[in-house]
């Protein structure tokens, strides 16, 4: 394709730091449309300037801020579920595009092409035409699927397959129970706040309908909360004041309160009824509360904003101190500082340890950046006319490593023999780097829940996490980190591992049907990634455990290696076999026997000369009855490959010093399920076929020049025939016992 340095093609890529990215390789790449300036940091040059871009790694996409605000999941009706819904909200300030995004979990939809306003709600319902009927709102109605009246997961993806929202709401309690089957819905009433957490759920307390079996309903689809409890909040015109100011205080309080009962620890007044109190004198240095309890006719709340004022004594040298904006980073990301000092700093000296610039003068320095991992050191010296102070906090940056490691996951045991519980459940991360890797603040973003707190994991080390800790320990004698919560899906699922800075690390998408190695679906091997320079996105490259570990208190055979690498490795057969004669004339008859290693399941056998000439049995017999040398091949497989052996003129047949073929003949099979015979002689001049049963009664009789010919004895009763063969040219004759089986 054929870029240029100009508008429609992004400008920031001009040499101002940017790569340009192509985030959809779907879309033509022709297009500058399609492309954009990378905006994820990645390094900072010799000269000091900034890089954006990812390469060998994908775009970083801005996550839409939907809210999941309410769940009907169990409506007060007999049979199904008509009026199940899903309440999503705009917590955004800015418009929604909701194409492509879709439920990953709890059912199955995904929006067309619509848009989402701010703050505004939008519903997906079970039956968009119950929920017409009943609420007079308008919904999506869901493809598949129905809400668990015993609660589960439900998560909102993105066309990027990025988490935007989950809520794992359950019918006990902390969530409400009244939610569960007795009218009201479960209702998210504060956006802001996270709805991961039952605490922040209420069944829902306005009555929306009535229906055909007179139940009372409760729900608010498509709106907010109704008849809530007030919110406390306020604010000040000033936080920051010398002796004697004074403050106005503004009520901020949501749900319509209709009395106030301020305190003002310090201040003249030290209380007020009033909404919005002002002229609020704070006479004495010093840093105090503020407290505001609100009432309306359902409840009330306080709010404490603790230090909230802060008074300077005008006679004093400051009090240094200072805060950050955050103080754990990614590397190469930026940190605003503000002045916290009391008593009137008039001058500012910061140093940042670490960071570009190293010190500033301002009173609140911006865009401090860290371009180093590690811990840092931050000093402020504030000064005034009466002296100065200096505020050291060590180690109060924190700077994280961006960098993806090679971090792998080798080993999944995702359904141990056990009945119950699983108690064995783990999964083992390889560290396939050349250097020592810093796991704080690494975590699974799928499939359990768990972030490292601290730890490493040397270069060519396992690291174990499951979700037993004692039961790993007492079962396979190795240390484990215990996962916070979750458990592997014994059908298969997602594994992710992130690193502090949010980057993918690795991932797995494993399923309990082949490709997949299904012995590891209860029957006690783990999973497992003998070589971690596969891809472990192929489950070609994952075997059933061949390595014995442990035998549980049921009695039942564990294969794993936790915390070690594989030192049995699955591997294919390797052929052999041997013959009980390798030589002799014509007639003779050859058995074989199996010796490959590695335990074939199948044999695939090839005899030159003989008779037959082919077959699928792992130890055969053979009859040779022509003159010569002849080979003999043999494939064996299993279940991890296949292995061919040739044996080039393995049997001989010999006619002797005279050279005079003597008249043979082989017949298979014998004895024979159906009653059908193969005979097979060495030569094709006229042979004269007769058949006799058990009493010397003749039963079959014809004459044939070809060497191989079919007798069907289809039509005899089961037992013993006998076979005369004649040689009509030189009058040989051959007798040979038959079974009908």
């Amino acid at each position: 394709f054929e870029y240029e340095n100009e508008s429609p093609w992004p400008l920031n890529a001009a040499g101002l730091g940017s790569s340009i990215t192509l985030c959809d390789p779907l879309t033509d790449n022709a297009d500058p449309a399609n492309w954009s300036a990378s905006n994820e940091f990645l390094a900072v040059s010799y000269f000091g300037d900034t890089i954006w871009a990812t390469p060998y790694g994908g775009c970083v996409y801005p996550i839409p801020e939907l809210v999941i605000t309410e769940i009907m999941y169990n409506p007060p009706e007999a049979g199904s579920d008509t009026l199940e819904f899903i309440e999503i909200y705009n917590a955004s300030e800015g418009i929604i595009d909701l194409e492509g995004i879709y439920f990953s979990s709890g059912l199955e939809y995904t929006f067309p092409a619509l848009t989402l306003q701010p703050a505004e709600y939008l519903l997906v319902s079970a039956n968009a035409q119950a929920m017409l009927n009943t609420f007079g709102v308008t919904s999506y109605e869901w493809t598949n699927g129905g809400l668990s009246n015993g609660g589960e997961l439900i998560e909102i993806r993105d066309i990027h397959d990025q988490v935007i929202d989950y809520v794992e709401y359950d019918d006990v309690m902390p969530w409400d129970t009244l939610a569960d089957g007795f009218g009201p819905s479960l209702t998210f009433c504060n956006p802001t706040l996270d709805n991961a957490l039952a605490e922040n759920w209420m069944a829902s307390a306005a009555m929306a309908a009535i229906n055909a079996n007179n139940d009372t309903i409760y729900a608010t689809p498509g709106a907010g909360c109704a008849n809530l409890d007030p919110i406390a909040n306020f604010e000040a015109d000033q936080t920051v004041i010398d002796m004697g100011d004074a403050v106005n205080f503004t009520d901020l309080s949501t749900g319509e309160p209709t009395t106030w009962a301020w305190t003002f620890d310090g201040a003249t007044p030290a209380s007020s009824g009033d909404q919005n109190p002002a002229g609020v004198v704070y006479p004495d240095p010093g840093q105090y509360d503020v407290v505001l309890t609100v009432t309306n006719e359902y409840g009330e709340s306080t709010e404490t904003k603790a230090m909230y004022i802060t008074v300077n004594d005008t006679a004093a040298a400051p009090v240094a101190d200072f805060t950050a904006s955050q103080t754990t980073i990614s590397v190469g990301s930026s940190i605003d500082f503000m002045d916290m000092s009391l008593n009137n700093p008039t001058s500012w000296e910061w140093t940042f340890d670490g960071a570009t610039p190293g010190s500033s003068n301002s009173e609140n320095p911006t865009g401090i950046q860290y371009t180093n991992v590690g811990t840092f050191t931050v000093t402020l010296v504030a000064t005034n006319e009466i002296g100065s102070d200096t505020e050291t906090k060590t180690d109060y940056i924190t700077v994280r490593d961006t960098t993806a490691f090679d971090l792998v996951i080798t080993e999944i045991m995702y359904n141990p023999p056990e009945s119950g519980n699983d108690s064995l459940e783990f999964v083992e991360i390889y560290n396939n780097d050349a250097v020592e890797v810093d796991l704080e603040g690494y975590y699974f973003s799928q499939g359990f829940e768990y972030e490292f707190l601290e730890g490493t994991i040397a270069a060519g080390e396992y690291i174990l996490v499951a979700i037993n800790a004692d039961a790993m320990m007492n079962t396979f004698g190795v240390e484990a980190m215990q996962w916070t919560s979750g458990a592997l899906s014994n059908s298969g699922e997602i594994i992710e591992l992130r690193n502090s800075a949010d980057k993918v690390v690795d991932i797995v998408e494993f399923t309990d049907s082949e490709p997949w190695p299904v012995r590891a679906d209860g029957d006690g091997p783990s999973m497992t990634l003998c070589n971690p320079e596969d891809d472990n996105n192929v489950a070609e490259n994952w075997w059933a455990s061949l390595e014995f570990a442990a035998v549980n208190a049921e009695n039942d055979t564990i294969w794993a290696t936790p915390g070690t690498g594989c030192s049995v490795y699955p591997s294919a057969p390797t052929a052999n076999f041997e013959a009980n004669v390798t030589s002799g004339s014509p007639g003779l008859a050859v058995e074989f026997t199996d010796l490959s290693s590695d335990e074939p399941t199948e044999w695939a056998w090839t005899f030159e000369g003989g008779y037959p000439e082919t077959s699928a049995q792992q130890n055969p017999g053979v009859i040779y009855l022509n003159a010569g040398d002849f080979d003999v091949t043999l494939t064996a497989t299993n279940e991890y490959g296949s292995d061919t052996k040739t044996e080039t003129d393995y049997i001989h047949i010999s006619v002797g010093m005279s050279d005079d073929l003597s008249f043979a003949m082989a017949v298979y099979p014998n004895p024979s399920n159906t009653g059908i015979f193969n005979i097979a002689s060495n030569n094709e001049t006229m042979k004269e076929i007769r058949i006799y049963n058990i009493a010397g009664s003749l039963v079959y009789e014809n004459a044939v020049s070809a060497a191989t010919t079919k007798l069907d004895l289809s039509a005899q009763n089961k037992g013993v025939y006998f076979l005369r063969l004649t040689d009509v040219e030189s009058g040989n004759t051959i007798i040979k016992k038959l079974i009908v089986k």
